[in-house]
């Protein structure tokens, strides 16, 4: 997201965050695989840009322990005002110029790579942060025909296809377990019809005010989680898990 969505809606960002229905089924899903690696023994993690620590946040309470940043500050406020669990700490930090004194059994980057100018040599880098067998999971938005003006404000450098971003993790050293396109067809009808156009009311979001619909989505965000079903080429999003050999 652009930083500066973080800055102009304060607190109102934590919950759009939580009910948007974009976030809430890939939060869904992506939780999906932190339970089962978590089960395989994942416990140190690292979520790079973490936004306001919804996922950081979940993670702490069940147990796991996390280390978490974002170049934002506004939302590492947010994240830090929100969560006091001993178990995750966060931090403004940059990837590239990221020195961990540990290495980590999970690390995510959710809706990340796609921000990162130089992505090879930062899935290089995130490769050398992992223990040996340890996972790397990541959502990007998906096609570059799916590209509107969202994608240039909201600071997306590229958009993927599977091949290449699998093409990418492995020249960094990765295999590939798992790649699927998600976000068909419900939530590809509402990004497009919905989301963008609420987005694209400038003036909305610098004043930070939220759509009366939000409190709606509370309840019928549930129903876009029927997308999970489908596996389609069509899909917005694109997940990827990957372990380092």
């Amino acid at each position: 997201m652009s930083y500066r969505q973080y800055e102009a809606w304060g607190r109102k960002k934590l919950i759009l965050d939580a009910v948007e229905p974009t976030h809430y089924v890939r939060n869904k899903l992506v939780m999906r695989h932190i339970k089962r690696l978590k089960q395989m023994g994942a416990h140190h993690v690292l979520e790079i840009g973490c936004g306001v620590g919804h996922l950081s946040k979940k993670m702490g309470l069940m147990g796991m322990h996390v280390d978490a940043f974002d170049l934002d500050k506004n939302a590492i406020e947010l994240a830090k005002e929100v969560n006091n669990d001993s178990n995750v700490t966060f931090r403004s930090q940059n990837l590239l110029k990221y020195k961990p004194i540990k290495k980590y059994d999970m690390i995510l980057m959710i809706e990340v790579l796609e921000h990162i100018e130089q992505d090879q040599i930062a899935l290089e880098k995130v490769y050398t942060m992992l223990k040996a067998g340890g996972s790397l999971l990541l959502t990007v938005p998906a096609f570059e025909a799916y590209r509107t003006d969202f994608d240039h404000w909201s600071g997306h450098i590229r958009r993927y296809t599977k091949e290449d971003l699998q093409q990418k993790l492995e020249t960094a050293g990765f295999q590939v377990q798992h790649a699927r396109y998600f976000g068909y067809p419900l939530l590809k009808f509402y990004y497009f019809n919905g989301y963008l156009r609420m987005a694209r009311k400038k003036e909305k979001l610098q004043s930070g005010t939220l759509p009366w619909w939000i409190s709606i989505l509370r309840v019928l965000n549930k129903i876009f989680l029927l997308d999970l079903l489908f596996n389609s080429k069509k899909g917005i999003n694109l997940i990827v898990l990957a372990t380092k050999k």
